[in-house]
């Protein structure tokens, strides 16, 4: 397949990706399913506005501010307005407040909602082509694009990009700086350290959580043999300077308010096991889904590491070992910030492409029949989002069907073991069949993905 073809093909997953995002945009997850998307759009509007960011947080520490705390209501909810806002860096809060600013929106109070997640799709947007342009320079592309498929159209990956929150701009960020690192790999350019350079910048300028994903990125420059020392010092500045800016940013509106906002945030840290709930347990905002694909992403990525290079030449699959050697370190150094007891779903939100990478290097099995064992992980995993009545309530009581539960039970056992036997009695000359049932899995599975997004409300 041509150039041509695989850029047609990868624009028409982006734009899959985002009709599903932008059908039900306001449905799922609810309306005030978190409040956080509020808090970055009014900083954001209040900042532009007024030149000082104001928003709510429950933070003790906004007592002894400059300001005294104001209880409003909005949406028949309490909140705790302060200012200045210092709960998080200012360049997320910037962009919402200029894209709402260019929409016409004026009042942060009565900001349109759907407004406000038109600017989280399109950050999507921008995060899904930078993850596509390192995709393309560190796998196949027959692994790149059912990756690029599962990041367009896989439910939790669907549902957290929706939200006005700033791990969609963590993940741009994020793939922006591993393509200039992939780029100057390859030409040793000084516009490519600038890149760089920029992107671990505002790393930390966007959250505080960006810190990890800065060492990421540094492991991810180290892990190659011939490394370039240029660009591990140009991440290594990057990040200091974000640092520092991220702190001059915070004195700078609230003095030393913002060290004991810093103390207040260091309290929710009860334990170093964040990177287990991270891996293991998907979670959309507070709700757990029994999630199978990413289970099985998070696995198969993570067994790249088996081809981490130790010489000189880098040999097949060394590009995926790198990737999920920034998905393991993220994961591990948010123990530093996340609560390991029910983070919430959006700390995770930046291993979800290395999840969709271990489901496309599945896929990419499956189809290429290399030995049975992909399509018997995908059947273990898959099966129970396809086998639900509605093709992916991934939640709510199964008792909503118990008089059709005794057909759907025994069907699903037939398949799940069938289909597996079927294929490894198939003979080789028969590879068209065993086609055949890896593209209707594939459909389903597509179809109950999109399904999950359409019943989330209803299955609350």
């Amino acid at each position: 397949m041509g150039p041509k073809q695989i850029a047609a093909l990868v624009l028409g997953l982006l734009v899959a990706g985002l009709v599903v995002r932008l059908d039900g945009l306001t449905d799922a997850p609810v309306q005030y399913d978190t409040n956080d998307e509020y808090a970055w759009t009014w900083a954001g509007m209040s900042l532009l506005a007024d030149g000082t960011p104001r928003s709510w947080s429950w933070h003790p520490a906004y007592e002894d501010g400059p300001m005294a705390p104001q209880m409003i209501e909005v949406g028949g909810r309490s909140y705790r307005m302060v200012e200045p806002w210092v709960d998080h860096p200012p360049v997320y809060p910037l962009l919402v407040g200029t894209w709402l600013a260019l929409r016409g929106e004026t009042d942060p109070l009565t900001v349109d909602f759907a407004a406000m997640r038109q600017f989280a799709v399109l950050v999507y947007a921008f995060g899904f082509l930078a993850f596509a342009a390192v995709l393309r320079r560190t796998v196949d592309d027959a692994v790149a694009l059912p990756t690029l498929a599962a990041f367009a159209l896989s439910a939790p990956v669907v549902l957290q990009s929706r939200l006005v929150l700033s791990e969609g701009l963590l993940i741009v960020l994020l793939f922006l700086a591993l393509l200039g690192v992939l780029r100057f790999e390859d030409s040793a350019r000084k516009r490519e350290l600038v890149l760089i350079g920029l992107a671990c910048a505002l790393l930390p300028l966007t959250k505080v959580a960006g810190l990890p994903l800065c060492a990421a990125i540094l492991l991810f420059c180290a892990a190659r043999p011939r490394r370039s020392w240029a660009a591990l010092a140009t991440i290594v500045v990057g990040t200091v300077a974000g640092i520092a800016l991220m702190v001059g940013a915070g004195w700078f509106f609230a003095g030393d308010l913002y060290f004991a906002l810093l103390t207040n945030h260091s309290g929710t840290h009860d334990g170093f096991a964040a990177a287990l709930p991270l891996l293991f347990i998907p979670r959309v905002v507070d709700t757990q889904l029994y999630y199978g694909p990413f289970l099985m992403g998070a696995a198969l990525v993570l067994a790249q590491l088996r081809h981490l290079p130790t010489e000189a030449e880098e040999g097949r699959g060394a590009g995926a070992a790198r990737l999920a050697l920034v998905a393991l370190a993220y994961a591990g150094a948010m123990s530093f910030f996340a609560p390991q007891v029910g983070p919430p779903g959006w700390y995770s939100a930046p291993l979800h492409p290395f999840f969709c990478l271990g489901i496309g290097l599945a896929i990419e099995r499956m189809w290429r029949d290399e030995g049975p064992w992909a399509l018997v992980l995908v059947l273990m995993l898959v099966l129970p989002l396809i086998f639900d009545p509605l093709l992916g309530r991934s939640r709510g009581s199964a008792f909503q069907w118990i008089a059709s539960a005794t057909v759907w039970r025994f069907a699903y056992l037939a398949v799940l073991l069938g289909v597996p036997v079927l294929v490894l009695l198939l003979p080789a000359r028969l590879r068209s069949v065993r086609r055949f049932i890896v593209a209707l899995l594939l459909v389903l599975w597509a179809i109950a993905e999109v399904n999950i997004v359409r019943t989330w409300v209803d299955a609350a």
